[in-house]
């Protein structure tokens, strides 16, 4: 006769060993039917089947649900014990935890465990009995730290029974394994493959190991969509790599290019859009598979799995879509250059004619009201370059054409052209403002010259519409460390409004109601693309402001000079100037251009000047007409029906070698070209010059007589 436990009213704490199995049916019966609230059972594969075969055992669990006690069991289920689990479940909340091990049983006061393991229908025949608190708390929470491991055993048997692999995250670091695992992936594939591998390294690297000729074969074989990001634009790869890539043409495999900057350090696979694989690039410089491998995290967990479907879809879209910004940006680009070259076209007769006209007539009205066409026919000049300037400089294409000069004569220059505008004539009428120059010496620099020029005529032109009356001094120094100069515009006008003042170099930055705000934006971008800086502030005094900025330096010849003022009394006008200049024998100009107002404009401006001009709008026409070493100069325009202006000129070339040739075009793209070309045309030179319209009939006299004088 088995002995009886004692009462749950005796208080005493013991830990006990209990031999025999019907002892230890005994103690678990008694255990059981003790129990009023809460009965947890963690047991191996064999427990279910004991639940439901041992028919004393079977009977206290269902008079447990029968008395309202909770009955919780966790254990794993298998193949072998599914229908015991499934019989189990009608009592008891059952969840399943893959190979668990060791079995103990506790309720609100007892515990018990089982020193020899269950076997297949049978009850253990030695048990560990304790109502020791501390040993029962220690076993409660162990019990309620595997419950939140463990999943439902309805989930588990469904998964079984619909051939369902169970959810897992795997994090997998030999490398051999991440190998096998990338293989096999590609091969269980029956629908969809996507991979993004991040370098090209990466790409030749799985090439070795014959990811790439798989993915061909089941795009060629098997009816799967393979999509495949990778840097493809920047890299030189082995010509077996380019043939396989080559293959990603057709409507199942797509190929695209993603940016090396903008990709993960990681390849990422999926497979089916049920399974992902994530490599970490470890070490990029390693020539295989394995060695430029880290770990790798292996999932089938939906929420994981759609995540990684979510990345790879954003750069997939984020593709099309930068190839489509990048297609903008080349029609915006051609935009500009036929808008710039319609722009342009209509300036050049207008201005040039209109110069042209003003030098001859005398009627002070007439003088006055063609001073207004000039006057506006340049802002518009002015407004169509800065228009083109910001789009260079907002598509990073903003070129320079660096030359040595001398930065005191392009000063000199530009303030003499400032004394032109009509801003300061009409102030210098009456005595208001004056111009200095403070120029201690020669200073040479390697820049762009025209753009330099830009840039103080732009800090030049502000100060004048900025000073009512008083002083603009500009002063040129070198700095101690010798490796940069500063050039700095200081007037006595009415200084930087103080709430324009942060963001006075960014675009449309103006609360004057003339001018656009983008001639400083434009000046700073020149100034940072040559390695400067520039800056502004309201002088000490309250009086004005000053502009300074920095060039790097490259030579320097001391020549000490006095600072000198320049003389403002007299301003004689462009093409008197030139007149009064042209004292030499007349020269010789053969000019092509199929615009027939520019030809006029041209052939008008120059035999005014002292030349000698035949002029023709047809190309066809001035080859036929053309006289060997008869003309000093060509001035031809590039694009032009019937023969180009490159082609006629190689023509001429065939008959002339010697003559001078100068291209006219108001296209960007032309120009540009052209200035590539020229620069390197280094044993030949083919292009003496290039001249970009529109431009002003004065500027090209003064270039055409300093080139041929």
């Amino acid at each position: 006769m088995a002995t009886a436990l004692p009462s749950t009213n005796d208080k005493t704490e013991r830990n006990e060993i209990i031999y025999g199995q019907e002892k230890v049916v005994v103690t678990l019966l008694q255990i059981l039917s003790r129990a009023k609230n809460m009965v947890d059972i963690c047991a191996d594969f064999r427990a279910p089947s004991v639940s439901i075969e041992v028919e004393p055992y079977n009977k206290a669990l269902l008079d447990l649900k029968s008395r309202g006690v909770r009955f919780r069991q966790i254990t794993e289920i298998t193949k072998d014990n599914l229908s015991s689990s499934k019989e189990l479940m009608r009592f008891a909340e059952v969840r399943h935890l893959d190979g668990v091990k060791g079995n103990f049983m506790t309720s609100e006061k007892e515990y018990l465990a089982p020193v020899v393991l269950f076997q297949k229908g049978k009850v253990t025949s030695q048990i560990i009995y304790s109502n020791v608190r501390e040993v029962l708390e220690q076993h409660k929470y162990l019990f309620e730290t595997l419950w939140t491991r463990a999943v439902a055993a309805k989930h588990k048997i469904q998964e079984m029974e619909d051939g369902i692999k169970p959810d897992f995250i795997e994090i997998v670091r030999d490398p051999i394994e991440i190998q096998n695992i990338f293989i096999n992936l590609i091969k269980s594939s029956t629908k969809e493959i996507m991979i993004m591998i991040p370098t090209t390294n990466a790409i030749r690297c799985q090439a070795d190991i014959g990811i790439l000729q798989l993915l061909k074969k089941i795009a060629t074989n098997n009816d799967v969509n393979i999509r495949i990001l990778a840097p493809l634009n920047d890299y030189s790869v082995e010509q077996k790599i380019q043939n396989v890539l080559s293959c990603f043409s057709t409507s199942s495999a797509m190929l695209r290019n993603i940016e090396t900057s903008s990709a993960t350090k990681s390849t990422i696979i999926i497979i089916d859009r049920k399974e992902s694989l994530v490599t970490e690039l470890n070490d990029d410089s390693k020539d295989t598979f394995v060695d430029s491998l880290g770990f790798a995290t292996y999932s089938n967990s939906r929420s994981t799995v759609l995540s990684y479907v979510s990345i790879f879809e954003s750069f997939w879209l984020q593709t099309e879509m930068y190839k489509k910004v990048k297609e903008t940006e080349r029609m915006q680009k051609e935009f500009i250059g036929i808008a710039a070259h319609e722009l342009r076209n209509p300036i050049q007769p207008i201005l040039g004619l209109a110069e042209i006209v003003k030098s001859k007539i005398k009627d002070a009205k007439q003088y006055e009201s063609l001073d207004i066409i000039i006057r506006n026919a340049k802002r518009l000049k002015r407004l169509t370059e800065d228009i083109l300037d910001v789009t260079k400089i907002e598509s990073q294409s903003l070129d320079l054409k660096k030359e040595q000069f001398n930065l005191s004569d392009v000063i000199t220059n530009a303030m003499n052209d400032i004394m032109t505008s009509i801003d300061f004539l009409r102030k210098n009428q009456r005595n208001a403002i004056k111009l200095l120059y403070h120029q201690p010496q020669d200073i040479f620099i390697q820049a762009d010259k025209g753009r330099i020029t830009q840039v103080i005529f732009n800090l030049l032109s502000n100060a004048v519409k900025s000073t009512e009356e008083g002083t603009i001094s500009v002063s040129l120094e070198k700095k101690e460390d010798n490796d940069h100069v500063v050039i700095s515009v200081k007037d006595t006008g009415a200084g930087i409004d103080p709430g324009i003042l942060p963001r006075l170099f960014t675009k449309f930055a103006t609360k004057s109601f003339a001018g656009t705000g983008l001639g400083l934006y434009i000046s700073k971008s020149i100034v940072e693309a040559h390695g400067g800086k520039i800056g502004a502030e309201n002088n000490s005094d309250g009086r004005g402001a000053t502009f300074a900025f920095s060039l790097p330096s490259i030579i320097q010849q001391d020549r000490r000079q006095e600072s000198m003022a320049i003389n403002t009394t007299t301003t004689a006008t462009m093409i008197d100037d030139i007149e009064e200049r042209i004292k030499t024998k007349m020269k010789r100009i053969f000019l092509v251009d199929d615009d027939y107002d520019h030809t006029i404009t041209f052939k008008v401006g120059l035999e005014h000047a002292g030349f000698e001009v035949d002029a023709y709008n047809d190309s066809t026409i001035a080859l036929s007409n053309f006289k060997p070493d008869y003309y000093d100069l060509l001035l031809i325009d590039i694009k032009m029906p019937k023969i180009d202006g490159l082609e006629l000129y190689e023509r001429i070339r065939k008959v002339d070698d010697k003559v001078k040739v100068w291209f006219i075009t108001a296209y960007e793209l032309y120009y540009k070209t052209l200035a590539e070309v020229s620069s390197k045309s280094k044993e030949e030179k083919i292009l003496d010059r290039f001249i970009q319209k529109p431009i002003e009939i004065n500027n090209l006299v003064k270039q055409i007589k300093s080139e041929l004088d």
